[in-house]
């Protein structure tokens, strides 16, 4: 096997406000958590063996995404959809998040709403936040890599139920270093600056 290169960014965008939540679990600190929580996780698939690319990064800063990056945008709840205000059907319909292959491009997103106050936020939106980029990267786009995560995704992460208790399977790790580096045009017209 070659050497590993590249980085993968994952890019989150941010259009939660702290004062849409009814408890105190969104902001800055939080979302640094969530940085920082997913950041592990995707550090550990770029060290597994299958994977082409060297190092992980997670940013809330506005960039422009290199050929292999993941775009989710971080939503208060479904009302503020893009993937709705597109026409689209998300691949898969759940209540915490979409991911729709528009003719062109990828929409990612996940809806906060729903786990305001949860005790384990962060790790249930870092959770549910990584479930939307496995659609993304093995069975929204094309070719798929998987016909549906769901059943084939490895349980764990991929499971139709994700929660705080879900868990990163080494089946999860695996399938996921192996299409890292896959292309995967996102969609960024809704990119912004980042606003706490």
């Amino acid at each position: 096997m070659g050497e590993k290169e590249g980085v993968f960014k994952l890019w989150l965008v941010g259009y939660a406000k702290s004062r849409q939540f009814q408890y105190d679990c969104y902001g800055t600190e939080k979302m640094n958590e969530i940085k920082t929580k997913l950041q592990t996780m995707f550090t550990q698939i770029c060290d597994h063996a299958d994977s082409k690319i060297a190092m992980a990064q997670v940013s809330w800063e506005k960039g422009t995404p290199g050929a292999n990056d993941v775009v989710v945008y971080v939503l208060f709840d479904r009302d503020d959809s893009i993937i709705n205000k597109k026409g689209g059907q998300p691949i898969h319909s759940g209540a915490s998040g979409g991911t729709f292959l528009q003719a062109t491009d990828m929409i990612s997103e996940v809806y906060l709403k729903d786990m305001d106050g949860a005790a384990d936020f962060v790790k249930v939106v870092s959770h549910i936040i990584f479930h939307e980029i496995m659609h993304n990267k093995l069975d929204a786009s094309k070719p798929q890599t998987v016909i549906d995560i769901h059943t084939k995704g490895g349980a764990g992460l991929a499971n139709s139920t994700v929660s705080a208790s879900s868990i990163l399977t080494t089946e999860n790790i695996k399938i996921m270093a192996g299409v890292l580096s896959k292309s995967v045009k996102q969609y960024t017209t809704d990119m912004k600056d980042p606003s706490h």
